[in-house]
């Protein structure tokens, strides 16, 4: 695999040859230009300790890539009002080190091919504007949000097409952008995990404005798994519009936490399971967990409570299982 290092400032740089590892340390590109860093070659690397810059994409690649955005001072940017920070057409990984920022109106796009994104640094787009989002996986994949690491945005992590994996070990914040903000949407099923186990509490968080958490109906049964916070500021905390399964805590981790602003902390649609150590919570005249065609609560730890004026509809430590029957659309 050949090697190259571009340094000083350059207006912008393609990329066609295959099997390469390129590291910028200078500037590629600028916000007048539409793409900072063109990639046609296929198995080629990229490694970024510098800027990359473009008004439409930063880095945009036809081929499978690898991206590493090396740490403090190393940005990637789609700096244009629509702009994406980094565009893989085939799919590819992305890893983004501490003090690293990746941004734009997308921050990462991948599709054509399942993403894998590693952050422990920022990736950020704008709260306010209603289609901004961090991370999109169009092809599947995975994303693991390492102790530190922030993605924010109005979305937060979207992966479509395909069954997604969303690790968080630090904040996913889409919880004061557009009402219908989501921190973490998962369409065709699979699982998020938020936090660690040991310990009482995990400083991990999710936060959604609309769901913190949300499984479309495209495809299979979806999981979480919290042991930090999860937090849905106008819908739901968590919301599967098909089967699924909720683990909130563990015995001896009791400091978990799932809540909600208004509306039901935990909706599931289909068969779904709750399994609670911790606290699932209705801060602000919401509903306790709403389900689907078959629904099975067993309360392992502290309580589920609401609001004051719904407590009447709290399910508490009390009932170690409860299973009821289907809640109506339109009840839903």
């Amino acid at each position: 695999m050949a090697n190259q290092t571009l340094t000083g400032t350059n207006a912008s740089y393609l990329l066609s040859s295959s099997l390469y590892t390129l590291t910028n340390l200078g500037v590629v590109g600028s916000g007048s230009i539409p793409i900072g860093l063109t990639v046609t070659g296929t198995g080629d690397t990229i490694g970024n300790s510098g800027t990359i810059t473009g008004s439409s994409f930063g880095v945009s690649a036809s081929s499978r890539l690898s991206v590493t955005n090396s740490g403090t001072g190393s940005s990637i940017n789609g700096s244009g009002a629509s702009g994406t920070g980094i565009r893989l057409a085939a799919g590819g990984d992305v890893t983004n080190l501490t003090g690293g920022i990746i941004g734009g109106y997308i921050g990462i796009s991948a599709g054509g091919g399942a993403g894998t994104v590693v952050n422990a640094g920022q990736i950020l787009v704008p709260h306010t504007a209603a289609n901004a989002m961090a991370i999109g996986l169009s092809a599947g994949g995975t994303v693991t949000n390492r102790a530190g690491g922030l993605i924010g945005g109005a979305h937060g992590v979207q992966i479509t097409g395909g069954a997604g994996s969303v690790v968080n070990l630090g904040q996913i914040n889409s919880d004061y952008g557009p009402p219908s903000s989501i921190g973490v949407y998962l369409s065709n099923g699979g699982q998020v995990v938020n936090g660690a186990a040991g310990g009482t509490v995990s400083t991990a968080a999710i936060l959604g404005y609309a769901q913190a958490v949300l499984f479309g109906a495209a495809g299979g049964a979806g999981t979480v798994v919290n042991y930090g916070s999860i937090y849905g500021q106008g819908q739901s905390a968590v919301l599967m519009l098909t089967n699924g399964t909720v683990i909130n805590g563990a015995s001896g981790a009791t400091g978990a936490e799932i809540w909600v602003g208004a509306a039901a902390v935990i909706d599931i649609a289909g068969v779904g399971t709750v399994t609670n150590y911790g606290t699932i919570r209705v801060a602000g005249g919401g509903e306790p967990p709403r389900r689907g065609s078959a629904f099975s609560c067993a309360m392992l730890g502290r309580s589920v409570t609401s609001a004051p004026r719904r407590r009447s509809q709290a399910i508490t430590a009390a009932s170690t299982a409860r299973t009821t029957t289907p809640s109506s659309p339109a009840a839903r």
